[in-house]
């Protein structure tokens, strides 16, 4: 999984974009209805439920939940998953149909020509390259304009809700609960399961990801990845997140990467770097990073990891077997 810093500039500004766009439009609706709980809580606190933190989030959810006795039934088993589940969706069903009039992710997530803001948009401002959680796969958005003005939206990564929109809908527009993803991850794997705070690693929240790819020989020339946890107080919660999405299994796809690691090191050792650094240093315009990328083809600087494939796991394999330092 990667981090994503919410204090970066362009993040912030995607936050602040995500929110004046869309706060008109979802007051709007919330002016229209005449549900007696939902209307004065949307009213109060729509702005947080677009804006707020993963953990605020949650509160406020609990807070709704809160606005008549028999919801506290929600509140009393939320510590047993099961029934969990069971019961938000039975104090959801109160007033689903109007609250997804007014949180509408699917009219957010259309492929409309000429929107001033809709998820194609969102993509763009995050600008994240590749799969938050997996790293193999590029999700870059494409958007073309055409002379007259009109606008062609030819792909974007799927959007995972952290916290899954089925079983949360007051949560299908909030900024932090988007995780720009790949389909594998974010159909195939997770889906509508539920991850929680205090058991998996969250892409806004977790700067530290405490889980290193490295390799063991299986038999001559037959590699297999394996997957090391670090520290005490996260090393629970990494694992949960690396078993969530069965990376040791998918990486198993790519040991032909390991192979011409390995490979790199017997032929050139410590100074296959230093090589290209002679080759190119008449132009004395390349940086170290650059020439990484250009090598291995992948980023060196934890915070780049996004903007291509498999820049994790190709970073832990160069450190263990000494083709770079740490």
């Amino acid at each position: 999984m990667q981090f994503i810093d919410p204090n970066q500039a362009h993040i912030k500004k995607a936050l602040k974009e995500h929110n004046d766009n869309l706060l008109p439009i979802l007051n709007a609706r919330i002016d229209e209805s005449k549900h007696v709980v939902l209307k004065p809580f949307l009213k109060k606190n729509i702005e947080q439920i677009l804006i707020s933190s993963p953990s605020d989030l949650i509160k406020l959810q609990d807070t709704l939940f809160k606005q008549k006795p028999k919801f506290k039934v929600y509140l009393k088993e939320k510590s047993n998953t099961k029934n969990y589940c069971k019961s938000i969706r039975r104090v959801y069903s109160k007033y689903l149909t109007e609250l997804l009039r007014i949180i509408d992710y699917d009219t957010f997530s259309k492929k409309k020509k000429n929107s001033d803001y809709d998820i194609y948009k969102l993509a763009q401002n995050l600008n994240i390259n590749t799969c938050t959680y997996c790293n193999r796969l590029y999700t870059k958005t494409v958007v073309n304009t055409k002379d007259k003005g009109e606008t062609i939206k030819l792909t974007r990564p799927t959007f995972d809700h952290w916290f899954p929109q089925s079983k949360n809908p007051l949560l299908g527009l909030s900024f932090y609960n988007l995780i720009p993803s790949c389909t594998v991850c974010n159909s195939q794997l997770k889906g509508s399961v539920v991850m929680s705070l205090d058991q998996h690693l969250h892409p806004y929240v977790d700067c530290d990801i405490n889980f290193q790819f490295s390799y063991k020989l299986k038999a001559i020339d037959q590699y297999e990845f394996t997957i090391t946890n670090i520290g005490d107080d996260l090393n629970t919660r990494s694992k949960n997140t690396s078993d969530f999405f069965k990376l040791k299994e998918i990486y198993e796809t790519h040991l032909d990467e390991i192979d011409d690691l390995v490979k790199i090191k017997k032929a050139y050792s410590v100074t296959y770097l230093r090589n290209l650094k002679d080759l190119f240093k008449e132009s004395n315009q390349l940086s170290n990073e650059e020439i990484y990328r250009l090598a291995f083809g992948t980023e060196i600087n934890e915070l780049k990891f996004e903007r291509r494939p498999l820049s994790r796991m190709k970073r832990d394999l160069l450190i263990e077997l000494g083709i770079i330092r740490k």
